[in-house]
């Protein structure tokens, strides 16, 4: 892996300054690192050691952490969706689930094209409405409509399509990773 020290992550100062506002989040941030698979000597963080050691703290310190409702929907029965169930249901949630049908009509139809453009650079098809890339197109898609400023994902094809939004024509180019 390479960290590039040149540039800054703007989106991750923003946060550290606290000043960050609503964000969203990719599935993949629940998921605990698994690097057994590059090598033997290395085990699979357990979901509850990651829990307790990264997930409670970030959503402590950024709550209420906001996934889309196509994120949320990738957790059928199991202890993400579990723990994520139970922030839903804390005194103070510590997350927050965005729904497209809260959107206005107009916002709606923005939505819409949005997604459009976004996932023509992905493997979901709306028209199917697939499972493969579901959840981060959805979730730009409603951080454009919004306005909305950062999304935190680990997935590479999400970050190039803020990244590269213009040369994409994905309408993410007000969108910063974290």
């Amino acid at each position: 892996m390479k960290v590039n020290l040149n540039e800054k992550n703007i989106g991750l100062v923003k946060i550290l300054n606290n000043d960050f506002g609503e964000f969203l989040i990719d599935a993949n941030i629940f998921i605990p690192p698994d690097r057994s698979g590059e090598n033997t000597n290395i085990k699979p963080v357990t979901f509850k050691y990651y829990k307790e050691n990264w997930l409670i703290p970030f959503i402590e310190v950024f709550k209420p952490v906001g996934i889309h409702e196509a994120v949320y929907e990738e957790f059928k029965t199991n202890t993400v969706r579990s723990f994520i169930n139970e922030q839903l249901n804390n005194p103070i949630p510590g997350v927050c689930i965005y729904e497209d049908s809260k959107l206005t009509y107009e916002e709606s139809i923005i939505r819409v094209t949005i997604e459009e453009a976004i996932a023509k650079n992905t493997n979901y098809k709306p028209t199917f409405n697939n499972r493969d890339d579901k959840g981060e197109v959805k979730s730009l898609a409603y951080i454009a409509t919004k306005s909305l400023l950062y999304f935190c994902s680990h997935d590479a094809n999400a970050i190039r399509l803020i990244k590269h939004a213009e040369k994409l024509d994905t309408c993410l180019e007000s969108v910063s990773t974290i």
